[in-house]
């Protein structure tokens, strides 16, 4: 019982290590869409209590690179999806969200 635990353990890790993701990235553009978030949140709450808050000046100080950062760090990968065949891009970037665009999400 326990070598069986050990192969689907060992399957699950070479899974997780298969993956072409770069940790770093993943973690700079969290930063830059939770500093978005912020920014809306804020900016709605200060305008709805017509009062100030503290993250106003965090919101203020990322106001200059919260978004470019993000696009730049997005542009890393560029050219490995540009290089990928046209039926796998057309696979991965359209047909997948067709199904979204097609049908609505309320019943008419």
């Amino acid at each position: 019982m326990m070598k069986e635990a050990n192969i689907s353990n060992n399957s699950a890790t070479s899974h997780a290590v298969s993956t072409d993701r770069v940790a770093w990235v993943d973690v700079a553009k969290g930063i830059c869409i939770i500093l978005v978030v912020m920014m809306h949140t804020t900016l709605g709450l200060e305008k709805s209590m017509g009062v100030t808050g503290w993250m106003h000046y965090l919101v203020e100080f990322a106001k200059p690179f919260r978004m470019p950062d993000f696009f730049m760090i997005s542009g890393l990968f560029l050219a490995a999806t540009i290089n990928r065949p046209w039926r796998l891009y057309l696979d991965r970037k359209v047909v997948h969200f067709f199904y979204f665009c097609n049908y609505p999400a309320t019943p008419t």
